[in-house]
């Protein structure tokens, strides 16, 4: 569960690593990229805060 994960970094894990852990990377298309980027501007969100947002609200809680 993710309310397990540790909160300090364990010793066999590197500071990069540790760093990036929840790091999301996804290519998307010219349209989607488009219309990401314009209703995060509309909204007021960095591309972070959007990705937040939309997975906060959208995606079911109970599929975790």
């Amino acid at each position: 569960m993710i309310n397990e994960l540790p909160k300090t970094r364990p010793d066999d894990v590197d500071v990069q690593t540790w760093k990036n852990r929840h790091l999301v990377s996804s290519k998307l298309t010219p349209i989607n990229y488009k219309k990401f980027r314009e209703w995060c501007k509309a909204n007021n969100y960095s591309y972070s805060s959007g990705v937040n947002y939309l997975i906060s609200n959208y995606l079911p809680e109970n599929n975790v």
